[in-house]
C-alpha cells in the first residue's frame, strides 16, 4: 500500500544521508588539504628553512644531523622527524612546494579521518558526520603553520590526536596506553618538548581513572619502552655525531628559555590563546559547538549516577584534558604563538560529538 511504500522509501534515505554526508565531508576535507597545495609562495620562515634544511641532508647523505648553508644547525632544536617526511615528498614530487608540503597535508587529512572513524565506532554515524564537519570548519588547521605549509605542526598534530584516541580506547583495553606512549614518543621526534602535553595527558589519564594503582611492573616497563624506544634510537644516532652540544642547546633556549622569558617579540598574557580561539573559530560555529557541548553535558549528568569514576574514566573527560592541557601550558609560558595550541582543535571536534551523543540520546 502506499503509505508502506512511502514509510520504506523515508527509512532507506534517512539510512543513506549519513554516508552520502560522510564522503561529502570527506571529498571537502580532501580539498581544503591538497587542493592547489603548491599554489601559495613559501613562507620565509619555518617553512622554508626546514624546505631547506631537508635539501640539504638529501644532498649530503645526511640524515640525522639538520643542517644549514650545510653546517649543523643549532637554531632549529627540534629532531628531524619533519625533515624525514619533507625528503620523501621531495623524492616522490621534485624539490618544489608540493614535494615540501605534502606529508603536513598528508597528516591533517589523516587526522580528520582518525577523528571521524573513531567518533564513528564509538558513537554511530550522525555524531561521525558532526565531528567531520567540525574539524573542517576549523580553518586554523589548513593554513598558517599547518595542513597547507611544511611545518612539523601538522604532523605533531596527528601524533597528539593518535594519543588522545589511544587513551579514549584504553578505557576499555589497557594495552591501548602504549599506543599513546608511542605517539608520544613520534611527536617528540617532531616537535620536540610541545610532546610534553602528551607525557601529561597519560600521567592524569592513568592518575584519575585509577590505572596507576592497578598497574603491573611489566605494564609499567612496556609504557616507558613506548615512549622511549624511538626517541632513544635517534639520540643516540645524534650522540654519536655530536656529542651533547644539541641536547644541551635543546633543553637551555627550546625548553627553559622559551619557557621562562619573551624569545623573538612574541609575547602575549595569560588570555593570549582563549581570544586566539575566538578569532580563529567562526562565532556561528563556535555558539553550535558552545551550546551542544553544555546541553549534552547537562544531558549526561542528568541520566547518570554521580559517581566520581564514571565521570572521569569517560571519553568525555579525556578529550577534556587533551583541550585544557595545553591552553594551560602554553599560557603559563612567556613566549606564546598562536599555532601551539592548534592541537586542541581536533579533540575539541570530538569531544563536542561525545556531547551531541548524550544529547541525541
Amino acid at each position: 500500500p502506499p503509505p508502506i511504500v512511502k514509510f520504506s522509501s523515508v527509512k532507506k534515505w534517512k539510512q543513506i544521508l549519513p554516508y552520502a554526508g560522510l564522503i561529502l565531508g570527506f571529498l571537502l576535507l580532501g580539498l581544503l588539504c591538497f587542493y592547489h597545495l603548491d599554489y601559495a609562495a613559501l613562507n620565509d620562515w619555518d617553512e622554508a628553512r626546514h624546505g631547506v634544511s631537508a635539501y640539504e641532508m638529501l644532498r649530503n647523505g645526511e640524515p640525522i644531523v639538520s643542517t644549514w648553508e650545510y653546517q649543523p644547525d643549532y637554531w632549529n632544536l627540534k629532531p628531524p622527524l619533519s625533515e624525514w617526511l619533507i625528503i620523501l615528498g621531495y623524492k616522490i614530487f621534485g624539490f618544489n612546494a608540493l614535494g615540501l608540503r605534502f606529508y603536513s597535508a598528508c597528516s591533517m587529512f589523516l587526522t580528520g579521518l582518525l577523528c571521524a572513524c573513531f567518533v564513528w565506532r564509538h558513537s554511530g554515524k550522525n555524531e561521525a558526520l558532526f565531528t567531520l564537519f567540525a574539524f573542517c570548519s576549523f580553518g586554523h588547521l589548513f593554513f598558517s603553520h599547518c595542513a597547507r605549509h611544511g611545518d612539523a605542526d601538522a604532523l605533531y598534530i596527528l601524533f597528539y590526536t593518535g594519543a588522545v584516541i589511544c587513551l579514549c580506547k584504553s578505557l576499555h583495553n589497557f594495552r591501548w596506553t602504549y599506543g599513546a606512549c608511542l605517539c608520544f614518543s613520534f611527536a617528540f621526534l617532531a616537535k620536540s618538548w610541545h610532546s610534553g602535553t602528551i607525557a601529561l595527558l597519560v600521567l592524569l589519564t592513568l592518575f584519575f581513572t585509577g590505572a596507576f594503582r592497578q598497574m603491573k611492573l611489566h605494564q609499567y616497563l612496556l609504557c616507558a619502552v613506548s615512549a622511549l624506544f624511538p626517541t632513544g634510537l635517534w639520540a643516540a644516532a645524534r650522540f654519536a655525531k655530536d656529542g651533547t652540544r644539541f641536547f644541551t642547546e635543546m633543553v637551555s633556549y627550546d625548553l627553559l628559555s622559551r619557557t621562562s622569558q619573551t624569545l623573538e617579540g612574541h609575547s602575549g598574557g595569560i588570555g593570549f590563546y582563549v581570544r586566539v580561539l575566538i578569532q580563529n573559530i567562526d562565532h556561528g560555529v563556535l555558539l553550535l559547538l558552545i551550546v551542544v557541548i553544555i546541553a549534552g553535558l547537562l544531558q549526561w549528568f542528568r541520566i547518570q549516577h554521580p559517581r566520581v569514576n564514571e565521570i572521569f574514566a569517560s571519553e568525555l573527560f579525556i578529550t577534556a584534558l587533551a583541550i585544557t592541557i595545553p591552553l594551560i601550558l602554553f599560557s603559563l609560558a612567556k613566549t606564546k604563538l598562536g599555532w601551539y595550541i592548534l592541537c586542541i582543535y581536533p579533540a575539541l571536534a570530538m569531544f563536542s560529538a561525545f556531547a551531541f551523543h548524550k544529547l541525541l540520546k
